[in-house]
């Protein structure tokens, strides 16, 4: 039983705890319309919604005059609602849009446990909570508090600029105001400086003048080529166009001392600009970052997005997937080797090595050649291949063991070993080629590999004169091979191979005239001699 003297006490405590209206509305958003009538009905229910204004408004959009304020985000994760992929780009533009509240406090409520790696900036606080059951966990990232002040007596006051006229203007209240905290505070996420809006005008112009340079490709029937290749130092970019409608862009390692974030919102400023003076649509446009590739580190799949394309090179179709890879399977400076290999392929047996996605062996197909033999490590790279041969006509649906098209899964090393030597007969248990004498072959390796199917590492450098001695012992005299790799420092070792090859360097002639980056590949011409 509870006395009523102390059942008044509680109601006059609970009642002097109420605190008056908001002098300004909180604001909510969500680019859901159904989300936004569930939350007006729930700010109905707890009383609130007088305090609350909502509206319907794209993340993007965000945008506020006042200087100093909090904003709460609780974006979609993906876990039961979507897929978590393809709301990557939203987390990642996230630094670039709240850069425009630099003096604004932000608080995100997020499952995604890579959310500070993704921005580029880590949290001054973490919280893990739980929403559901799906544990989240809340980054706290307070911004500038509003200035304090102090007047003559030395005492201090936290006020805003929201203070109301009569405060200001009373003559009782007219203090001499000093700022107590004189040293401004960095807002959290940066915008862009003078400096970075300079280098993305200066890029728009250098990107216009490529446009005009290449005007003639499409008539000349180039549809896909190199439109930018760090043409202004400042912005390392390689940019490829493909059929006039889809932009590729490769970002080198960063040019600069900008923190991650503020890197992120010029690169995104970057991307934006060149879908405008090429008038591209956003969704076409793909970003991705190169780096140069230290110790272990390969090329991985990026995500599982899976855009294709058709790019169209010579007459031949090409299967392209924008999305997912670093490289999109079509190595466009090799656009004229791939020419050279088909007009020197009719009636020869073609084998192509570290074989990609095959676009080699279409081209030697369509020069005529007699069979193919294509050898690759990745099964997913084969398939592509076959997919790509098939599209040209050069692949038969009802016989897919089809005597004039191979494809292997295979080191490549392992592959040349197992095989029969020039003139030696015999079915090799484990490919099944009962002779070797290859008149033509194109040989392209990575720099390196270290997968974890073969026994050794790959090095291109260490290891390309076993595997072109070799080679040599498996293919006709007479026979030409292409060999070309993209590792700039690397030296072919003449002297080791001058005995099995007549050599010569043609990287001048397979270099495409549109690469600034004349060393993009280096490329020989050799020629079996016994």
């Amino acid at each position: 039983m509870i006395s009523p003297d102390l059942w008044r006490d509680v109601r006059e405590e609970a009642r002097s705890a109420i605190r008056p209206p908001l002098e300004m509305k909180i604001l909510g958003s969500d680019i859901d319309a159904q989300a936004i009538e569930y939350a007006q009905f729930h700010a109905r229910k707890a009383g609130v919604a007088d305090d609350i204004l909502f509206e319907q408004k794209d993340f993007r959009d965000l945008a506020d005059d006042r200087k100093y304020g909090c904003i709460i985000c609780n974006p979609p994760y993906g876990d039961r609602i979507g897929e978590h992929e393809q709301y990557r780009p939203l987390y990642a533009s996230m630094p670039g849009i709240l850069a425009n509240l630099p003096t604004w406090s932000f608080y995100i409520y997020t499952s995604w446990n890579d959310f500070e790696d993704l921005i580029g900036q880590k949290a001054v606080r973490r919280r893990k909570l739980f929403n559901s059951r799906i544990e989240c966990t809340y980054f706290q990232f307070p911004g500038p508090k509003p200035p304090r002040f102090r007047d003559e007596s030395g005492e201090s006051d936290q006020r805003t600029e929201s203070a109301s006229e009569e405060e200001s203007a009373s003559p009782k209240d007219v203090q001499k105001e000093i700022p107590a905290d004189p040293l401004p505070i960095a807002p959290v996420f940066t915008g862009l400086d003078d400096y970075s809006k300079y280098q993305i005008e200066e890029f728009g112009k250098c990107l216009k003048n490529r446009i005009h340079h290449l005007r003639r490709y499409p008539k000349r029937g180039i549809t896909c080529y190199r439109l930018y290749d760090r043409d202004f130092p400042e912005v390392p970019l390689a940019i490829d166009l493909f059929e006039g409608e889809y932009l590729h862009l490769a970002e080198y390692e960063r040019p600069d001392e900008r923190s991650v974030a503020a890197h992120r919102l010029w690169l995104d400023k970057i991307t934006e600009r060149a879908g405008e003076i090429l008038e591209i649509a956003p969704e076409n446009i793909f970003l991705k970052r190169r780096t140069r590739q230290r110790g272990e580190s390969q090329y991985e799949k990026l995500g599982q997005t899976g855009r294709i394309i058709t790019a169209k090179e010579g007459g031949l179709l090409f299967q392209c997937n924008m999305s997912d890879y670093l490289d999109v399977g079509l190595f466009l400076d090799h656009r004229l080797t791939r020419d050279m290999v088909r007009k020197e392929s009719k009636g020869k047996r073609f084998l192509n090595l570290f074989s990609y996605t095959g676009s080699f062996s279409c081209y030697a197909a369509d020069g005529g050649a007699a069979s193919t033999v294509s050898v690759d490590l990745s099964p997913n790279y084969l398939d592509w291949a076959r997919a790509n041969m098939e599209m040209n006509g050069f692949y038969d649906r009802d016989n897919p063991y089809h005597a004039e098209h191979k494809y292997i899964k295979a080191d490549t090393m392992r592959f040349l070993q197992s095989i029969p030597e020039r003139g030696k007969r015999g079915i090799d248990r484990s490919f099944g080629l009962d002779r070797s004498d290859f008149d033509l072959c194109v040989c392209d390796p990575p720099t390196f590999s270290n997968s974890k199917s073969t026994m050794s590492d790959w090095d291109v450098q260490r290891s390309h004169v076993d595997l072109l001695r070799l080679l040599a012992t498996r293919m006709v005299p007479g026979g030409v091979l292409y060999f070309s790799n993209n590792f700039r420092r690397f030296k072919l070792d003449e002297e080791r191979l001058s005995d099995l090859y007549q050599i010569r360097e043609i990287s001048a002639r397979t270099v495409p005239e549109e690469y600034r980056n004349k060393r993009i590949h280096r490329c020989w011409r050799m020629i079996v001699q016994h």
